[in-house]
């Protein structure tokens, strides 16, 4: 299983380089875990890296495990946009 950490913001500037290094690992691997525990700000665009690449991972039949710190600002808007549907968490 592939690993990466995510830190500090994870809005959009940052977010898209952050959604094309995630969506190369995706491609790469079947496995991927995210720890976001250091992500301190994020907004849509943060949701949206981390749903493309799920969405990548499912389709080749893997599995990806985002690592959280509960009630965080992207704990909560996974829950709002209803990706936690989609997206394994660890809190």
């Amino acid at each position: 299983m592939e690993f990466i950490e995510l830190d500090g913001d994870f809005t959009t500037e940052r977010a898209l380089v952050y959604k094309e290094k995630l969506n190369d690992l995706a491609r790469k691997y079947s496995n991927l875990t995210i720890d976001a525990r250091k992500v301190s700000a994020t907004d849509i665009v943060g949701v949206n890296a981390l749903a493309t690449t799920q969405k990548i991972i499912t389709d080749k039949g893997g599995s990806m495990i985002v690592k959280l710190n509960k009630n965080s600002e992207l704990q909560r808007l996974l829950h709002i946009t209803k990706f936690t549907a989609i997206i394994w968490l660890q809190l």
